[in-house]
């Protein structure tokens, strides 16, 4: 009977790990996008005057073809919108942006356009996007991913306008809870027009060694107990 139950434990132990493997939480800059709350879940909207530099947090909506966040209300600082509707965005500057689109553009004084996530867990995660030029005129941006608002775990250039305009990014990061990765749009080698400039960011938090452990455990008390069930049998 004993041995019985040690095994149904183990089973179970085994089926709970397995689920915790197969199990995904995914974030989606777009997908998540608030336009009325700042902080959004883990995902906040801000600038920072220099690159790295400190996370001055957005707080001004804006509504008008896009939902857009401004610092202080002030469309001279840097600035990001959403696309919310099922249709391409056109602007008579020639901005464009797909239905579900997110942009950011750096702001007239140098200052950078950001969106941070801050990790609500310890995980290893993986991250897969990239950046885009929204401006249909073709002006350049200098582009990031940052860890912990100082440590470059991606740097590329945007230039031009559309598929190819800018770079892609695949990164694999441990990251402990309160953890930030902030994207980053600045004014690249030229002025800040034109710079619109699109983000695809997806993070999938993927299972820690602690679990795969536990799934080991599971499977070595099983291989045990059914050993010595099978040696009591053969007394």
């Amino acid at each position: 009977m004993r041995s019985l139950v040690m095994k149904a434990v183990s089973g179970v132990l085994i089926v709970i790990a397995a689920g915790q493997l197969r199990a995904e939480t995914i974030w989606n800059v777009a997908d998540d996008f608030s336009a009325t709350d700042n902080p959004n879940g883990p995902w906040s909207y801000g600038i920072s005057l220099t690159l790295g530099g400190s996370f001055l947090i957005d707080d001004t909506p804006l509504s008008s073809g896009l939902d857009s966040w401004l610092y202080q209300g002030n469309g001279n600082y840097a600035h990001l919108a959403h696309n919310g509707t099922a249709d391409t965005y056109y602007e008579g500057s020639g901005v464009t942006l797909p239905a579900n689109g997110v942009c950011l553009h750096p702001g007239r004084g140098g200052d950078f356009a950001v969106i941070r996530w801050t990790a609500p867990l310890a995980a290893l995660i993986s991250i897969k996007g990239g950046f885009t030029g929204q401006d249909t005129t073709g002006g350049s941006t200098d582009v990031h991913v940052l860890h912990n608002g100082e440590t470059s775990v991606f740097d590329g250039t945007v230039s031009g306008y559309g598929p190819g305009s800018g770079p892609d990014f695949s990164i694999d990061l441990s990251v402990s809870v309160g953890d930030t990765l902030d994207f980053v749009v600045g004014c690249g080698t030229g002025s800040w027009w034109d710079d619109t400039t699109g983000l695809v960011a997806r993070i999938t938090a993927v299972p820690e060694p602690s679990t795969i452990a536990l799934v080991g455990v599971g499977c070595v008390a099983l291989y045990g107990f059914s050993r010595l069930r099978r040696q009591s049998k053969l007394r």
